[in-house]
């Protein structure tokens, strides 16, 4: 069984193990699929590619998603296609690109797919609302990370050493509204480790001291600063953010942006969510008993790994390539 995907994978993610709907791969050649990956770069080429690799499934996601739900559309491709609808368009790329188009897209591919799959209990509502029919089907982490090591954090003071530690991975910028939890970690006895790549509107500059950036690292050592600290921070209003699931796998308490993130978690026992970060904050602080015991309710939490994921997804294409036979 040949199966094809098509999304914004960048070139070298075998490498660096990207995180998302990018590991289903990996799993799929081990039940004995054969994968044909187009990454960004390889986005032009995607219809030569198709046509050499001949595959019995296409897994299409990202707004490059258009172009094979076009295809299939006028008839130049001819295979079941599976739409991961894992993104907000409008929101992520409207300022760019402007919202009326984005969503255009953002639904045009999921009402043309043959399979629409989404980590996102809003999505999946969105879809009901409108009618196209979603399957949630949440990410996964890997088994690995509970094995990592926590690692000594750098940079701290030994003041520092001694306070309370939030942690932020992921992109940072003013959509995912980093710039919220800095504010409200200024002139607290705590410490912010920021990890991730910068990009769009500069967030990271006048740094407080008891705020730490350091760049965008390799998932392996970015899990075990993670470790390292005590409550991990989700600040962009998102149920699907692939950090979310990873923390609730190690049992690690959130502070999140009180929003969708209510699909998943609930305020007081298994995150602090709250639209005032600065609140949230404070109250870490003060109740030393909070961290453990939202820990110790994630802990109760059944997380899907990411070959359960990759089973899953073995299971739609038996149905759809059985249907197109």
């Amino acid at each position: 069984m040949k199966v094809q995907f098509i999304s914004h994978i960048p070139g070298d993610f075998h490498e660096k193990r990207k995180a998302h709907l990018h590991f289903v791969p990996f799993y799929l050649e081990k039940m004995g699929y054969k994968v044909n990956i187009i990454h960004k770069k390889s986005w032009p080429f995607f219809y030569w590619e198709y046509l050499k690799f001949k595959p019995d499934v296409m897994i299409v996601s990202g707004i490059i998603a258009i172009l094979p739900t076009i295809f299939k559309r006028i008839g130049l491709i001819r295979k079941p296609i599976i739409y991961y609808w894992g993104d907000y368009f409008h929101e992520t790329m409207g300022a760019k690109w402007g919202p009326d188009k984005c969503a255009f897209i953002e639904f045009y591919c999921a009402k043309k797919a043959d399979y629409v799959t989404t980590p996102s209990f809003f999505l999946n509502n969105v879809g009901e609302i409108v009618g196209i029919k979603t399957q949630y089907l949440p990410h996964g982490y890997l088994e690995e990370i509970k094995q990592i090591k926590k690692s000594h954090l750098p940079e701290l003071n030994q003041k520092q050493k001694k306070l309370l530690k939030f942690i932020y991975l992921g992109d940072v910028n003013t959509y995912k509204r980093v710039d919220r939890i800095i504010n409200a970690v200024k002139g607290k006895q705590c410490v912010l480790y920021i990890i991730g790549k910068e990009y769009g509107e500069k967030v990271i500059k006048d740094l407080p001291e008891n705020v730490i950036y350091l760049p965008e690292m390799s998932h392996e050592k970015a899990i075990q600063y993670t470790k390292a600290c005590d409550i991990a921070v989700i600040t962009s209003d998102q149920d699907s953010t692939l950090k979310m699931f990873e923390f609730m796998a190690l049992g690690m308490p959130m502070l999140a942006f009180n929003g969708r993130i209510n699909y998943v978690l609930r305020h007081m026992d298994t995150a602090y969510l709250t639209a005032d970060m600065n609140e949230g904050v404070d109250r870490f602080i003060k109740e030393k008993d909070l961290a453990l015991k939202i820990s110790s309710n994630l802990k109760k939490m059944k997380v899907s790994t990411w070959e359960d994921v990759g089973k899953e997804y073995d299971r739609i294409i038996k149905i759809l390539t059985k249907k197109d036979g």
